[in-house]
């Protein structure tokens, strides 16, 4: 039932977009440290109100955040799977989002994250944002990568698979719609033009559908990433050695 449910979402995102034509656009400029399995990012949101009420209020989904303790809404569905691994892991193969300030327009903003619902963020916004109009979020904040032991996405030995890693604003249509991180990959979001920076170190190299090029400079590999009318993004960083031995074993 909740396939269907989410299908008709997905349909109804189809027919908000083509009403009102404009697309949310993100921005993101980050760094990977693979020494400590953590991404550094700054990010600006271009948020379009496509409904006809005034929002006083923004909500982006923060599913990095989701594994941040045994507490959350993730950890408790491991649990009714019977899977016990995350609850006895070490501290260091969870993941986290450290938000380190977010602003409206250039403007301070306030924000808030709850112990119930800790992979939602909500943004109080200055002044009521008025139906076709934007604003721009700007977020500076610290993603620490779980392990892949938990799900498929997350760091392991020589790679990342990474998707939703990101702040993704939510869809407000009547209500806000918003989704916990249940390892189920259901996460529903608006068409986005996306446009990305991030910097790897050089033995590393990242495979995505996404338009991509990169420079070397120093010891650092910049990618240069883009994509627009995306639903979402996902990406794998791997160290070259990694598929050389792997396809060299086979």
């Amino acid at each position: 039932m909740k396939k269907y449910i989410v299908f008709a979402l997905f349909l109804y995102a189809i027919c908000l977009n083509k009403t009102y034509g404009q697309n949310n656009a993100i921005q993101i400029s980050s760094i990977l440290d693979p020494e400590l399995n953590e991404l550094k990012i700054t990010q600006t949101i271009t948020f379009f109100n496509k409904s006809d009420s005034d929002l006083k209020e923004i909500y982006l989904h923060n599913w990095p955040n989701a594994y941040k303790d045994k507490q959350t809404p993730l950890a408790k569905r491991f649990i009714e799977n019977y899977s016990k691994t995350f609850h006895f892991t070490n501290e260091k193969h969870r993941g986290n989002t450290s938000i380190n300030g977010i602003s409206l327009n250039f403007d301070v903003a306030t924000f808030e994250i709850t112990d119930e619902n800790p992979d939602f963020l909500k943004v109080n916004l200055n002044d009521p944002l008025k139906p076709k109009d934007s604003v721009k979020i700007s977020a500076t904040y610290l993603v620490k990568i779980p392990n892949d032991k938990f799900t498929k996405y997350g760091a392991s030995e020589f790679e990342y698979n990474l998707r939703y890693w990101y702040l993704a604003p939510a869809i407000y249509d009547t209500k806000w719609r918003l989704y916990n991180n249940l390892d189920i990959d259901d996460l529903y979001i608006d068409f986005t033009d996306y446009n990305i920076s991030l910097k790897v170190p050089k033995e590393y190299e990242i495979n995505t559908d996404l338009k991509a090029s990169y420079f070397i400079k120093d010891s650092i590999k910049n990618y240069g990433l883009s994509g627009k009318k995306r639903l979402d993004i996902a990406l794998n960083i791997s160290k070259n050695s990694y598929y050389k031995n792997y396809f060299f074993q086979r």
